[in-house]
This record gives C-alpha cells, sequence and structure tokens, in this order.
C-alpha cells in the first residue's frame, strides 16, 4: 500500500481534503476509525486526528448529530443538494447543535482547497435567539484558538470552527 499511496498522501488527497473528511466525520458525530498504521503516521494525520477540541465535538453525547445546513452555488452550479442557496461560492454549510449552546459547523468548498470566502448568517443555523443583533464567540478548531467575535453572521476563513452565544 505504501508503494500507491506514498507516506503522505492516498492517491489524489490534499492535506485540506483529509481535513474536510474529518471534519465531516466530526460534526456528523460519526464513529471513528483510524484506518493507517499508527506507527507511520505522518505530522499531518496526527494533528487531524490528535485535536482534541474537534474529537470533543465529535463525542458530544448529549448533543444530535450534525446535518446539512445549507449549499453555496457559484454560477448556478448545482451540487447536488436541494437547499436554500446563499452567497457566490460553491460549498456546503454543516453545523451541530452541542449541549453546551454552542454550534459547531464546518464548511466544505467543492471547487478547491482554499477556504470559501463569504458571509453566513447566524438565523441560517435555525436555532431560536439566534438572530442579526446575535453576538457570538467565534473559535477556530484547526487552529486552536479564539478567532474573534461577530454580530448576526460569520465571515468563512476557516474549516471548522465553533460560535458560542455572548449576549
Amino acid at each position: 500500500m505504501r508503494k500507491v499511496c506514498g507516506r503522505e498522501h492516498c492517491p489524489g488527497q490534499t492535506d485540506a481534503e483529509y481535513r474536510t473528511q474529518f471534519a465531516a466525520y466530526v460534526i456528523a458525530a460519526s464513529p471513528l476509525i483510524i484506518g493507517t498504521d499508527i506507527r507511520n503516521m505522518t505530522t499531518i494525520m496526527k494533528s487531524i486526528l490528535l485535536n482534541k477540541e474537534l474529537l470533543a465535538v465529535n463525542q458530544d453525547y448529549l448533543a444530535p448529530a450534525g446535518d446539512l445546513v445549507t449549499r453555496y452555488s457559484a454560477n448556478g452550479t448545482d451540487v447536488g443538494v436541494t437547499l436554500p442557496t446563499i452567497g457566490d461560492s460553491s460549498g456546503l454549510l454543516w453545523a451541530r447543535h452541542l449541549s453546551n449552546g454552542a454550534i459547531a459547523t464546518g464548511v466544505t468548498n467543492l471547487q478547491d482547497d482554499t477556504p470559501l470566502q463569504t458571509s453566513i448568517p447566524f438565523s441560517v443555523f435555525g436555532v431560536d435567539g439566534w438572530g442579526p443583533t446575535t453576538k457570538a464567540a467565534i473559535r477556530d478548531l484547526w487552529a486552536l484558538k479564539d478567532a474573534g467575535t461577530a454580530v448576526g453572521s460569520i465571515n468563512v476563513t476557516a474549516i471548522v470552527w465553533t460560535l458560542s452565544k455572548t449576549s
């Protein structure tokens, strides 16, 4: 298998695709299984699989599994999901309502490895009391750091983050 996949990636998969795949499993509350020889894990594999904040989102057993919230479509491109469309990028927005009241969100860019550049209104998450005047603290779960606050909407700059209502 190493001859086919090499030491860093399986055929055709980038670091961003590894992160996106893991993020989808985390938000969906899917069982997490390591499908590689842990003696030969690369740095990127370790950083993904050992991210305690992402694991905490996945293991929040009091919260329902996350789901697809909306899609983003560029130039009318059909991405195969019948959901409301906002913005002008091509991607999917996923969310999981956590037991502590925060919302774990993830964005999938269907075009390339760059983060989507769009604004997402809090109202799209379907949580009572989250609207245009809601203030929320933002936590970037890949960078493992706070990313400021937002009011009413968030500008997408990360693949996975949590939003915690602050007022």
